[in-house]
């Protein structure tokens, strides 16, 4: 019987290793599809310093339209409209992270609920009672507001340059 438990223990903790690379591998994806973004809002914010500080012979009796802050008139500006996409992407990869890191932890504490029960049931072993995880210890590393800080210490500047 004690076997039995020593090799369901050691599946859990291979499930949960597991679980927590899986994890890993996620946020280092979505990292990554920030800082492409930031890259190309960077490209998107240099052109468009580039062509705003150069001055040609001829000037356009349509700048509005053709820069993009105005459409026939009326509407937003396509960096407008690229800037509230971006957000709106950023906003549906936060909801995903959460919804992951919601997903683990109810994995997590019925792991650790299922190991419990199997160890209350050996004869003669008192175990305490568990008591369930919370984010801080099973994803030590995360803080709600830290996606949001370093979206807006990078994005947000170049807003401001790109949607004069």
């Amino acid at each position: 019987m004690q076997k039995q438990t020593a090799s369901e223990l050691q599946r859990t903790r291979t499930l949960l290793q597991g679980i927590r690379a899986t994890h890993q591998s996620e946020l280092k994806k979505k990292e990554k599809d920030i800082e492409r973004i930031t890259e190309k809002w960077q490209k998107i914010s240099d052109s468009q310093y580039k062509l705003g500080q150069s001055q040609g012979g001829l000037r356009c009796a349509n700048v509005a339209v053709v820069e993009g802050e105005q459409v026939g008139g009326k509407g937003l500006g396509f960096l407008d409209v690229a800037l509230e996409q971006s957000e709106q992407a950023r906003n549906h990869l936060k909801d995903e992270n959460t919804f992951l890191r919601k997903l683990l932890l109810k994995t997590v504490n019925e792991l650790q609920l299922a190991l419990h029960t199997a160890q209350c049931l050996l004869p003669g072993n008192h175990v305490a009672e568990s008591v369930g995880l919370d984010s801080f210890r099973v994803l030590p590393s995360y803080t709600s507001t830290a996606p949001a800080n370093k979206y807006d210490n990078t994005v947000r500047p170049f807003s401001s340059v790109c949607c004069r």
